[in-house]
């Protein structure tokens, strides 16, 4: 069985997590034009590229439009928006050999093309500077591409408009997703969660500091440090999220000794964090803290 222990001063759980649930709702996508010209399946998740890498990264996708053949298309734009700010142009693709964006921390500047969309599509102009993802924070994406005309007759001439580059409106925008950073582990049986510190597997108490926006936590020990053979998952109940009032750190039990983990004398410690009300992150699942390498107790039996 495992435990949770909750430290720091948080609001009401109950309250907290209607008014969680109330925001989430009202960040429910609004339909877009549907333009066979847009490009469409546009989604977003948490992404982290290895476990343990720091920041908070989320990962757009999207498809072709169906009305533009791929030779066609010049490039795409990707358009962010938040609770807090107007929607804005972060970034884009050359072509349509790439349909994926990865929006990170870092503020940037990106060439993309300039079009309104819906209307001409500009010209490769370099747009910034472009703040990153905020921790914690919620966010949207849309898709707009720059495209040379080969289908539409726009000038109502009868004749294909060839030659001439525009950008789609802009498509759907996807689901809300929240930028989580890793958490950090704290301690391991109350020492300090460093590399070769020693852990009774059989009561091990984790304790990590909580990122926000996170409200749900999974802890992951495996002898492997990549976590592909030997691992066990522990779910941990939810938590407030230390953004709405929650704690700083919470802890969990567990029992580890048990499996590949009765034979080994070093395991592997990460602890995963999410958003409940988010598609899970890729690829793992969750956003995980940096592995920490620990050395095991064992216990001698008990006299005759």
């Amino acid at each position: 069985m495992s435990r949770i222990c909750r430290r720091g001063t948080w609001l009401p759980q109950v309250a907290t997590l209607l008014l969680f649930a109330t925001v989430a709702l009202v960040a429910q996508p609004a339909e877009s034009s549907r333009d066979a010209t847009n490009p469409g399946a546009v989604s977003a998740r948490a992404y982290q590229p290895q476990i343990g890498a720091p920041g908070a990264r989320i990962i757009v996708g999207w498809n072709r439009p169906s009305r533009v053949p791929s030779s066609y298309v010049r490039g795409y734009v990707v358009w962010r928006s938040d609770f807090f700010q107007p929607i804005q142009p972060v970034g884009g693709a050359f072509g349509d050999t790439l349909r994926q964006f990865l929006d990170t921390e870092a503020t940037r500047t990106v060439t993309i093309f300039d079009g309104t969309p819906g209307d001409e599509a500009g010209s490769p102009t370099s747009v910034g500077p472009i703040p990153g993802l905020q921790p914690g924070q919620r966010y949207s994406y849309q898709i707009s591409a720059a495209y040379e005309n080969g289908l539409q007759d726009r000038d109502r001439d009868g004749m294909p408009d060839v030659g001439d580059e525009y950008m789609s409106p802009l498509s759907v925008n996807t689901r809300y997703v929240t930028a989580i950073a890793p958490p950090v582990l704290a301690s391991l049986n109350g020492r300090q969660a460093v590399h070769g510190v020693q852990v009774d597997l059989q009561a091990l108490t984790i304790e990590w500091q909580q990122t926000p926006g996170a409200d749900r936590y999974v802890v992951w020990i495996s002898p492997d440090p990549t976590f592909r053979r030997g691992k066990l998952a522990f779910k941990v109940p939810p938590t407030v999220p230390v953004d709405l009032g929650g704690p700083e750190t919470v802890a969990t039990t567990v029992n580890a000794f048990r499996g590949k983990l009765r034979r080994s004398q070093r395991v592997f410690i990460a602890v995963g964090a999410r958003n409940s009300y988010d598609p899970k992150p890729r690829p793992f699942g969750a956003i995980f803290s940096a592995p920490v390498q620990a050395e095991v107790e064992f216990t001698p039996p008990p006299p005759p």
